[in-house]
């Protein structure tokens, strides 16, 4: 996304200025807000998922290790076996901590994209402001020049009658 054009713009009686945007930045930039609040949403349910899935494998893998120890008497079972379901667990693991790396990364998306909206939050909040006394400062200031272009009108009118009034 492009950066938003600043203006700065003199408070009108002071030699304040002040960082302003367009409303046409200021809406895109809401716009992006809303979008990525959304995006954020979104993130954070899929990390949820994944969150509850991991903890439904380690439950599973718990209550298939407790029977698999119940239903066949230690002395029977095969050192294969055991070799076997030590390579089930090895992998189950490994599948979790990709599960844990997957929702780390989720949250720290959700993080960025949090802090994200925090900033432009904070930019739009301060900008509108300043746009408002931009507006009210323009309006003052057309009056103004309104009423300094009848007066030189108005000069100009009595001018020209005083030459006319002059040459005869």
């Amino acid at each position: 996304m492009s950066e938003p054009k600043r203006y700065k713009v003199g408070k009108i009686g002071t030699t304040e200025m002040i960082d302003c945007v367009s409303y046409a930045d200021y809406a895109r930039l809401k716009a992006e807000v809303e979008r990525l609040n959304n995006e954020s949403d979104i993130l954070q349910k899929c990390c949820e998922h994944q969150k509850n899935r991991i903890e439904r494998l380690k439950a599973e893998v718990e209550r298939l290790t407790k029977q698999n120890a119940l239903a066949t008497p230690r002395h029977l079972i095969a050192s294969q076996d055991i070799k076997t379901l030590r390579e089930q667990i090895e992998e189950l693991k490994l599948e979790n901590s990709q599960y844990e790396e997957h929702h780390k990364y989720g949250q720290n998306v959700i993080t960025s994209l949090r802090e994200e909206v925090e900033r432009l939050t904070a930019f739009t909040t301060r900008t509108i402001i300043p746009n408002e006394e931009l507006q009210a400062d323009v309006k003052a200031l057309r009056v103004e020049l309104a009423d300094a272009q009848e007066s030189n009108h108005i000069l100009n009118e009595t001018i020209a009658r005083l030459m006319k009034g002059a040459k005869r």
